[in-house]
């Protein structure tokens, strides 16, 4: 796993360079990747920690739609940065992420708040 040193510079910062860090700390603070693999076991294709790890890459790129991933597809900064395998397609990204919540994950009971649905 390559680690990236961080250093004062004037050089300019693009704005993915924030991915590194974010890819840093959810491998190093979080189970994410651990968990999902393991109680959402891969039957095919792409691993279930790739597509949300994509996603949340994604999200901290300041991407917020599904199709943006196809602006990444093969951008070895994104996969080595966020530590991912394979970069999911569109459609697995957009599928993906509702098929493999964990049961866990699923809100289990109504709002507080009647007035919220």
């Amino acid at each position: 796993m390559k680690r990236f040193k961080i250093e004062q510079s004037t050089a300019d910062i693009v704005s993915q360079s924030g991915l590194a860090l974010i890819g840093q700390a959810i491998s190093r603070y979080t189970t994410l990747a651990q968990e999902l693999d393991t109680q959402a076991p891969l039957r095919h294709g792409i691993k279930h920690s790739d597509v949300v790890k994509s996603y949340l890459g994604l999200v901290s790129a300041g991407k917020n739609n599904f199709e943006a991933i196809n602006t990444i597809e093969n951008e070895l900064f994104f996969t080595t940065s966020m530590r991912i395998t394979d970069i999911p397609s569109e459609a697995t990204l957009l599928g993906g992420l509702g098929e493999t919540a964990l049961p866990s994950a699923k809100p289990t009971a109504q709002p507080a708040d009647p007035t919220i649905a």
